[in-house]
């Protein structure tokens, strides 16, 4: 798979609300190269990128996404997180909502 795209991420930045935060707003890897770093890796580069706030929100049902991205938030972030639970009729499923700040170059781990 050398030379072939990985995955993709899509961020926009909110400047009418929430502070002109990051939100990270698709996210996908491609099978053949989960479970090796990519994402990991992927996600630090984006994160470094655009230092700053960043909101994400991922579905509780996507263990795969409630396994990766609080653990990656709390090895990234700068300071403190703060998590909110959404459920139906305020969005069309229950999802979580990470709030957070990404500092330059301040990734903590390897």
């Amino acid at each position: 798979m050398a030379g072939r795209p990985a995955g993709f991420a899509l961020a926009r930045c909110d400047v009418d609300g929430d502070d002109g935060a990051w939100n990270v707003s698709e996210f996908f890897v491609v099978r053949g190269h989960r479970g090796c770093g990519v994402a990991k890796q992927a996600a630090r580069l984006l994160f470094q990128r655009h230092p700053g706030p960043w909101t994400l929100s991922y579905l509780p049902a996507n263990l795969p996404a409630s396994r990766f991205w609080p653990n990656l938030v709390a090895a990234e972030a700068s300071g403190p997180i703060s998590r909110l639970e959404q459920q139906p009729p305020e969005v069309s499923a229950p999802k979580i909502r990470l709030r957070f700040r990404i500092d330059p170059l301040a990734s903590t781990t390897t």
